[in-house]
């Protein structure tokens, strides 16, 4: 540097490249703590499940949307080993006063059979039709479990059947 002596030129270039260094190392932190700690790639999913029941004489109808919406910035891979719907009726115990249910397990099925992945922002839906023995009335609780990697999302959704003269516009416009 012109006009300064050499100590102080000396003292300005490694001042310079100090500042340079924490600007650096300050960067480098930031990029960790928004990366890493912040998730922004962590695979993150948004699952869910609603279901109609119909009583139809000696049988029921049950009807199950299962939705899964990708709502991270990565690609998740559907991994179909755990990838379920699992089915199961409430128990027909009279209670005295109140009694929480006990789930008989109906049955497994597969679901997103044809969905390998699920794209950032995207949303797969399914439908499943099942139809249950015993015309009499039950609850049911329909659960989808869906796997990717060693992270499992679970969802939840209690249906109580109805008679088939109820729920005529909830059918027509599942089947739509």
């Amino acid at each position: 540097m012109h006009g300064y002596p050499t100590w102080i030129s000396t003292l300005l270039k490694d001042l310079l490249t100090l500042i340079q260094l924490i600007a650096v190392i300050t960067a480098g932190l930031w990029a960790y703590m928004k990366f890493v700690k912040g998730r922004i790639f962590y695979p993150r999913l948004e699952v869910s499940i609603s279901g109609t029941a119909v009583l139809r004489g000696d049988f029921t109808t049950l009807m199950a949307v299962l939705k899964v919406k990708n709502v991270g910035l990565s690609r998740i891979d559907i991994r179909q080993e755990g990838t379920a719907l699992r089915v199961l009726a409430a128990s027909e115990a009279k209670p005295a006063v109140i009694l929480a249910p006990d789930w008989k397990h109906l049955g497994t099925f597969s679901v997103f059979e044809r969905h390998g992945w699920v794209e950032p922002g995207e949303t797969i839906e399914e439908h499943k039709l099942l139809v249950v023995a015993g015309g009499e009335g039950k609850d049911y609780l329909l659960e989808v479990h869906l796997g990717s990697g060693k992270i499992v999302w679970t969802a939840v959704s209690i249906v109580a059947a109805s008679k088939s003269e109820d729920v005529r516009h909830e059918i027509a416009a599942f089947i739509a």
